[in-house]
């Protein structure tokens, strides 16, 4: 899944907001500074590998070198990372997936985050309630990501072999997941203790914020094995039973969910794919009319660097 170099700039910079919130809460509530900064640097190596992921994603913008070069300029300065003085991103990114001991950034990012929570985070407070939201929503946009990837995937497949039938399906489910993970994003912007302040509305803000990492759970717990939509779900399973992978296998297994799959079958599971954010994003709504929202200012990010 590629990314433009305006989205994947902004994307760095919410995210380094983001570990930098979850590492506030972890001074506030570890009093052994031994302790303290080693969770500062798990968390800071887990934002070096989404910020090195994302460039990877937008590499091919030929403006990126130079952003690319500033920042290989910035990781190699750190202590706990330099090992030679001019590293590649790849090698840095290869050097920290083998001390966290995996191939699979993901993993490393969602494992920091999700013991970070489990630890320190007391759900008391707003902030730590949006920090759990936010770490839900990033499992989801992982798993998301994948399927995304899965799905061009097939689609390459299917367009090879000629299938404009399973193509033209495969196209509409991409946009509508697309554009569902857009629309549960700027349900967790808008949740956002630091950008809209909701006096009187504690209850219902409370009640939002319940809702949805409820929703966020319930859509990450549709992906399964072999994937969340009907048709690659089956083009996985086929694939797994038989364990081929040649051309002309594939051929059988796609040109068999295409005849055996109707048009109509093809799209259930989807067009209800965004039905309930859709429907939830309009409760968040008539909090936000009655709220201050406010322009978030850029902040320091400093401390979780």
């Amino acid at each position: 899944m590629s990314l433009r170099l305006k989205d994947g700039y902004n994307f760095i910079k919410e995210e380094g907001l983001f570990f930098n919130r979850l590492y506030q809460m972890v001074k506030t509530k570890e009093p052994d500074l031994p302790v303290q900064k080693k969770e500062k640097t798990k968390l800071k190596k887990a934002y070096y590998l989404m910020t090195i992921e994302t460039l990877d994603k937008i590499a091919s913008v030929s403006l990126l070198k130079k952003i690319c070069s500033y920042v290989n300029e910035y990781l190699i300065r750190n202590p706990s990372l330099i090992m030679e003085p001019t590293r590649p991103l790849q090698t840095i990114n290869a050097h920290l997936l083998k001390e966290f001991q995996t191939q699979n950034t993901h993993e490393v990012i969602l494992s920091v985050i999700e013991q970070t929570n489990l630890n320190y985070n007391s759900h008391l407070t707003n902030e730590e309630i949006w920090l759990e939201i936010k770490t839900e929503f990033l499992k989801y946009c992982f798993r998301n990501h994948q399927e995304l990837e899965e799905l061009k995937s097939m689609e390459n497949n299917a367009r090879s072999f000629g299938i404009e039938l399973l193509v033209k399906e495969i196209k509409k489910t991409y946009e509508k997941l697309v554009a569902e993970e857009k629309e549960l994003s700027e349900i967790v912007k808008s949740l956002d203790p630091e950008n809209c302040t909701v006096s009187g509305h504690e209850i219902e803000l409370r009640k939002n914020y319940n809702e949805t990492l409820k929703l966020i759970q319930e859509k990450t717990r549709l992906y399964g094995k072999y994937g969340r939509t009907p048709f690659l779900r089956a083009y996985n399973e086929r694939k797994n039973e038989r364990n081929k992978t040649d051309e002309e296998e594939t051929a059988r297994q796609l040109i068999f969910i295409s005849e055996h799959e109707s048009k109509e079958e093809l799209q259930s599971g989807v067009e209800s794919l965004t039905l309930s954010a859709r429907k939830f994003r309009q409760e968040p709504q008539k909090v936000i009319k009655s709220a201050n929202v406010i322009k978030t200012a850029d902040r320091d990010i400093r401390d979780i660097r």
